[in-house]
């Protein structure tokens, strides 16, 4: 597969090098990662980061294919089902890494991670990763989506398994409160039939029943 793969990201190299319009200079590929990492854990528009960097939609999205061709880049597919509701149709996109997060938005120290802005976008993220390394154990691997309405009501990770779905909330707090179930509740609210036992990771210590069918797991159990 290495050969193949070697072959296949040098012709997206090549491509893009030959094309001065998509890359003017390695700075603006650079500038490119840069910003993915600060938008980790976000939905991602081709158009919007294409608008940032200075290049075209097109060579946004061929990059956005060599990172996840590296594997430095994933990104989850909305969740639809059978619903009347209007649901985002937008990719929610991660970094692999959280470290390279940290080195590419100059992150040096715990403390400057707890002030900065995206702290809870890189626990998402770090969360995410992880229950990707889980559920590559199984037999049978889980699908992993993610959910929104129109209304601003969201769920950060849905996995589907067995015919049922696990909606996972990620929050980078130690004290939950019932508004911190809203998301999952509506969740439930919109496939009772389908939807599980929910569950919010957080920053805490302990495995407790938030509410109903919820709960609460540290990040580390």
């Amino acid at each position: 597969i290495f050969p193949y793969f070697e072959s296949y990201v040098t012709t997206y190299i090549e491509r893009d090098v030959r094309n001065v319009e998509d890359l003017k200079n390695i700075s603006d590929f650079s500038r490119f990662v840069r910003i993915c990492s600060s938008l980790t854990a976000q939905e991602i528009n081709s158009s919007h980061l294409g608008r940032e960097v200075g290049i075209t939609p097109q060579t946004a999205s061929r990059w956005l294919d060599l990172l996840k061709l590296s594997f430095q880049w994933f990104e989850l597919d909305p969740y639809f089902g059978n619903t009347i509701k209007r649901i985002s149709g937008k990719r929610k996109g991660y970094m692999s890494d959280t470290g390279l997060i940290c080195y590419l938005q100059r992150i040096a120290s715990p403390k400057a991670l707890m002030a900065s802005p995206i702290f809870g976008a890189i626990f998402e993220t770090f969360c995410v990763n992880s229950i990707i390394k889980t559920i590559s154990t199984f037999d049978v691997k889980p699908i992993l989506y993610h959910w929104r309405t129109a209304g601003g009501a969201e769920v950060d990770v849905v996995m589907e398994y067995e015919g049922k779905l696990f909606p996972i909330e990620i929050k980078a707090k130690t004290n939950l409160s019932g508004h911190d179930t809203r998301g999952i509740s509506a969740f439930f609210e919109t496939y009772p039939s389908k939807a599980d036992i929910g569950v919010i990771i957080y920053a805490g210590d302990r495995i407790y029943k938030v509410k109903d069918n919820i709960w609460a797991v540290p990040w580390n159990a």
